[in-house]
């Protein structure tokens, strides 16, 4: 075990404390050294060892040549430091289509990093993406005594009649969103930072671009909220960072079915010259982009959105993931708030979106 001097003990004590007030977060990287060290008046000897101690308890990573991050582990230490003093319910309902798949068992976890388990039991249950199915296993959650409910909607955007379901279940029983699907900010929420990820893409697009002249956002054609935030972050940062005119990005909107889409994506890259830059803003059509690309022959610089399935990683894919563990957890600290402090204002949070492990 290292011995931690004073100074050192300081350097921990900041990241801790930040920790626990919610100022950090997994995934998020600490200021540059030079910064950090001003900041807390020691060297960057000491702030070096400092940070090491808490690498060694799994607190921090290092990622080599990129800096400092704030590691998974850190949720449970700064959840397991407040436990006491939460009001943890003892059965929360988690309404989500794809109960078994990975968006479900990530934000469960988050959860649980807050709500122990051996106090506080999710329930999950699952629509199968049918808005009236939703509503109804909703209903019987609140019938069957759930104190509390983390809902990712399948309900059309901004559909009047579900929003007003939420907005009277939001009256009998804490309630978090924890997507965009359905938004309503009259609703507690939760949700990726889609327009920094948007940024994000348009950042990492630029500096690889040869030439800046045109590039494309990959879509489905069908509405849904995260896909314009992330849209629109993508041509913002496009634009500050880059100079790109809108006119130079080109948003492409592809049907659900695959042959049709296929055809259309060939008969783009036929009417005109590749893009210098090119990001899919859903790893729902990450196969399709892929298939296309290799039956092509095409060299392209590309990103993706999201990587639910793992697809991004089999064909080295540079991809934003959501951070659904952050999100589960974020989500049960807004319950707990709300058990122990009712009528307070709406929380809407963001959690910004953070780049697949190398």
């Amino acid at each position: 075990m290292t011995m931690v001097s004073g100074k050192q003990a300081k350097v921990r004590d900041y990241v801790i404390d930040a920790l626990r007030r919610g100022e950090m977060r997994p995934g998020q990287r600490l200021e540059n050294d030079r910064d950090l060290s001003v900041r807390l008046g020691v060297s960057r000897v000491t702030l070096g060892r400092g940070l090491n101690v808490l690498v060694e308890q799994g607190v921090l990573r290092r990622k080599v040549g990129s800096g400092t991050y704030v590691a998974e582990a850190a949720v449970r230490l700064s959840s397991e430091d407040r436990r006491d003093s939460l009001a943890v319910p003892d059965k929360v309902g988690l309404v989500i289509s794809g109960s078994g798949g990975p968006l479900a068992l990530a934000l469960q976890q988050g959860a649980h990093h807050v709500f122990p388990k051996n106090k506080c039991d999710i329930v999950v249950k699952d629509p199968e993406g049918d808005p009236e199915q939703e509503r109804e296993l909703v209903r019987d959650l609140v019938d069957r005594g759930a104190e509390a409910l983390i809902v990712t909607s399948c309900a059309p955007f901004l559909d009047v009649g579900f929003r007003e379901f939420y907005r009277g279940v939001a009256s009998e029983v804490p309630l978090v969103m924890c997507d965009r699907a359905l938004y309503d900010p009259r609703l507690n929420s939760v949700s990726t930072d889609n327009v920094l990820g948007g940024v994000m893409a348009a950042e990492f697009l630029g500096v690889r671009a040869v030439e800046r002249r045109n590039f494309w956002a990959l879509r489905h054609d069908w509405p849904c909220s995260s896909l314009w935030e992330r849209e629109m972050g993508f041509q913002f940062g496009l634009a500050a960072r880059w100079g790109v005119e809108p006119g130079q990005v080109e948003t492409i909107s592809l049907p659900s079915d695959h042959a049709r889409a296929a055809e259309l994506l060939r008969k783009r890259f036929q009417d005109g010259p590749a893009p210098d830059g090119l990001f899919v803003l859903t790893d729902g059509l990450l196969r399709l982009f892929i298939d296309f690309v290799r039956s092509s022959g095409l060299t392209l610089n590309a990103c993706c959105f999201d990587n639910f399935f793992k697809t991004a990683d089999l064909f080295d894919i540079p991809c934003l993931e959501q951070d659904f563990v952050g999100i589960g957890a974020e989500a049960a600290r807004i319950l707990a708030a709300i058990k122990a402090c009712p009528g307070g204002p709406v929380r809407n949070v963001k959690i910004p979106p953070r780049w697949g492990e190398d």
